[in-house]
């Protein structure tokens, strides 16, 4: 994996280090993706969606604009599970994701 993705994942833990507002959604997001079911699924969307390129040679504006959507969702959900954890006090999930990132790619 390379430098700039693991600078990418620290710059936003950096920037979102002070981030303490958050919402019952969140509140409630961060329960659901906690689950060992739920950390399953969001790995398979973060892979899925979040990881994979938005055009393609044969891909149409349109296309694109369907992937950045799907992008998009799964991070809100990952934004969503950060506000919540600032307030507990709990792992990032960027860092969860950083260390998925590095396991995979080792």
């Amino acid at each position: 994996m390379s430098n700039s993705f693991e600078d990418f994942l620290d710059g936003q833990l950096d920037a979102l280090n002070g981030f303490k507002q958050h919402t019952r959604t969140d509140e409630l997001t961060h329960q659901v993706f906690t689950t060992d079911a739920g950390r399953e699924l969001l790995s398979v969307w973060v892979d899925q969606m979040a990881m994979t390129s938005s055009v393609r040679p044969e891909s149409t504006a349109y296309e694109c604009g369907l992937i950045e959507g799907e992008k998009n969702f799964v991070r809100r959900l990952l934004l969503s599970m950060h506000k919540a954890e600032q307030v507990d006090e709990k792992p990032s999930i960027f860092k969860f994701i950083k260390t998925k990132l590095l396991q995979v790619t080792k």
